[in-house]
């Protein structure tokens, strides 16, 4: 059985013509580069948008985490790319996953496979991809300098003062990640 690369964004409720919530996934340009950048805001749970979803269930977090990393310069992420081929996923969205996946005690890179396919925040954090382990590691492997430097304390600091969440809430292999 193939496993799906993306939740739904058919928009089926839109039959009749009426305004459809469907569409197609977006992509953002740095340059001459296309990331794949889909917007979280057309995924349908059952006959209900997701964000819709996550509010009504209290998950109010994740809204105020995209804005945030929305918000940040991704440049330097975004430069270690190259133009041609298939685009990549946005750096934004993928570290999202892994970043999500550890404040939820999600670690390993096929558990965070699964997060990302299995787990509605985060859907809304990544837009709805569903890369694979190799592309986690990936991503990974090429920010590693990055990540083990300031940028993930300040992000990590910025995070927990806009969800008005502790260090005991980011975890990690069973570990507290205190980034202050």
């Amino acid at each position: 059985m193939a496993r799906p690369k993306a939740p739904d964004r058919s928009g089926q409720l839109s039959l009749f013509g009426d305004a459809g919530v469907g569409g197609r996934s977006g992509s953002v340009r740095a340059g001459k580069l296309r990331f794949i950048d889909p917007s979280p805001s057309k995924i349908l749970i059952g006959s209900e948008l997701l964000g819709d979803f996550l509010r009504r269930i209290g998950e109010e977090r994740v809204f105020a985490i995209r804005d945030l990393l929305q918000g940040l310069d991704w440049s330097r992420f975004e430069s270690c790319y190259k133009a041609g081929g298939r685009p990549p996923y946005h750096p934004r969205l993928t570290l999202s996953i892994v970043l999500f996946g550890t404040m939820n005690g999600v670690s390993g890179l096929r558990n965070l496979e699964t997060f990302a396919r299995t787990n509605l925040a985060c859907w809304w954090l990544s837009g709805g991809i569903m890369p694979d382990h190799d592309t986690l590691a990936d991503v990974l492997n090429r920010f590693a300098e990055d990540l083990a430097g300031g940028f993930f304390e300040e992000l990590t600091i910025q995070i927990l003062a806009k969800t008005g969440s502790r260090c005991d809430d980011l975890a990690g292999d069973g570990t507290v990640v205190e980034a202050a």
